[in-house]
């Protein structure tokens, strides 16, 4: 009877010693330490891997995983707010389109969606309209806050958002905002632009109308002072801007909602005591 009892004890320490690797935890058919397989105890992988999750992956998006868009790995339900791809522990883990590991490790997408390892950039025109002197508060801040805050509204939550429009040399689109390389997207996903170059440079490929809450803007026209490469029209305080944006009278450059082409930023110039929306962008 002891001889058997033993003999099982010896039996289950070995199955348990069979299934358990360097890292306490199964490799699922990959050995410790290797691509795909678990890290090892001080979460350490081999070189040119990294620990995520207790899951050995490559760090520079190139790995073997499956195929990024099918499967689990799929996006379902793009910039609702919910989990969109497969655990950051998945074996298909890339850096350059995961939206919870996006071009680094941990940096998660407020848009759900990641593509050339950054994260898709959502638009909206602002809901509210305001005159010619919708700066003279505080600067370029006054109107960067109205679209910080205009963005809870569920689909656009989470992101940093700055106004496309220039008050001076200083603050203009081209030198302010991050130039991304995924795509610019609407309400609902629409893509505005491929990216950055694709924004400044050639048509769009939807234009800009619809606000936070997804209606479509009641105005024809919207403040901007730029032209398509993000650059100031009218870069010195002058009537040509509003006096950068501080006084309700003069003129400013203003973009026409609703068209593609280029005068969906620079349609002309419009009286500054004019109610307008603008053009707000995540960063």
């Amino acid at each position: 009877m002891k001889r058997f009892l033993f003999g099982a004890v010896v039996a289950t320490v070995a199955v348990v010693t069979a299934c358990v690797g360097d890292s306490g935890v199964s490799g699922a058919g990959a050995a410790a330490g290797t691509e795909r397989g678990a890290c090892f105890t001080n979460g350490t992988c081999n070189s040119g891997l990294q620990c995520v999750d207790m899951v050995c992956v490559h760090t520079d998006g190139g790995g073997t995983g499956g195929d990024a868009g099918s499967g689990a790995d799929a996006m379902s339900s793009p910039m609702d707010g919910s989990a969109s791809m497969a655990d950051s522990g998945d074996a298909g883990l890339s850096l350059q389109d995961d939206p919870k590991n996006c071009g680094t490790v941990g940096h998660r997408c407020p848009s759900g969606m990641c593509a050339q390892g950054d994260c898709y950039k959502r638009v909206f025109v602002s809901s509210t309209q305001v005159k010619g002197d919708l700066a003279s508060a505080a600067g370029a801040a006054t109107v960067d806050k109205l679209c910080q805050d205009l963005s809870s509204a569920t689909f656009f939550s989470g992101g940093t958002y700055l106004a496309w429009l220039s008050v001076d040399s200083n603050h203009q689109p081209a030198t302010t905002f991050k130039r991304s390389k995924a795509p610019y997207v609407g309400y609902g996903g629409q893509i505005i632009a491929n990216d950055w170059t694709g924004l400044t440079t050639q048509q769009l490929l939807s234009a800009i109308s619809l606000t936070e809450d997804g209606t479509p803007t009641t105005a024809a026209f919207i403040w901007t002072n730029t032209n398509v490469d993000g650059m100031a029209v009218a870069a010195g305080t002058s009537a040509t801007n509003c006096m950068s944006f501080t006084m309700s009278s003069g003129t400013a450059v203003s973009g026409a909602v609703g068209t593609a082409t280029p005068g969906w930023t620079n349609s002309g110039p419009l009286d500054c005591g004019k109610m307008q929306p603008v053009y707000c962008f995540e960063q």
